[in-house]
């Protein structure tokens, strides 16, 4: 019988907390970043740190925006 490898589930963060870019620029080293899955995982994060009570989701991304756009602007830490 084979089997298949369940799909890795990445590790839960603080959703307020802002990320790392996972390349330096100007560099071309590293993935390059897409932001607006960024601020989607985030927002998602946000809402189910609410309870995802309905009429939050505007308020979820814009706040997941500043997060990620202020992580974003941040000089890598190596």
């Amino acid at each position: 019988m084979k089997t298949t490898a369940s799909p890795q589930v990445a590790a839960r963060r603080d959703p307020l907390e802002p990320m790392q870019p996972t390349e330096e620029p100007g560099t071309g080293e590293g993935e390059e970043i897409d932001r607006r899955a960024l601020i989607a995982e985030t927002a998602y994060f946000i809402a189910e740190g609410r309870g995802f009570t309905p009429g939050g989701d505007v308020e979820d991304w814009l706040a997941a925006e500043n997060s990620i756009d202020l992580a974003l602007s941040r000089p890598a830490v190596r």
